[in-house]
């Protein structure tokens, strides 16, 4: 597992640096490591912030997802949860998600980070 977002000499970044850290960095390669009916997980590798996730959640999970979300959380932590550095919710189907009525898209990093994710309803 690679850590992440840490400056130089004053330890782990807030959750405002991590927002910008990520939104600068240059994405260098991007896997979708799971993609399912209703759940997408896509490993990102930046240059300089190093390896986050996005993980695109339907309202409807299937058996199979709960195995991609468990090992999900052993890639950044358990529970992956825990990780989430923002969520946006979309109240409406995700284009590529058949079985989607309405979907979250969660940015998780593999590092504990102080303060608090920042949820956005979008309708």
């Amino acid at each position: 597992m690679v850590v992440i977002l840490w400056t130089v000499a004053a330890g782990p970044v807030s959750t405002d640096q991590a927002r910008r850290i990520l939104e600068t960095a240059p994405v260098v390669r991007r896997d979708d490591e799971y993609h399912s009916e209703s759940l997408l997980i896509t490993r990102v590798e930046t240059d300089g912030a190093g390896i986050y996730y996005v993980v695109v959640e339907t309202d409807c999970v299937f058996p199979e997802d709960v195995d991609a979300l468990e090992d999900l959380g052993r890639k950044v932590g358990e529970p992956w949860r825990m990780q989430v550095l923002d969520t946006d919710v979309w109240m409406r189907p995700h284009p590529e998600l058949a079985m989607s009525s309405s979907f979250q898209v969660h940015v998780v990093v593999p590092a504990a980070l102080e303060g608090e994710s920042r949820k956005t309803i979008i309708v």
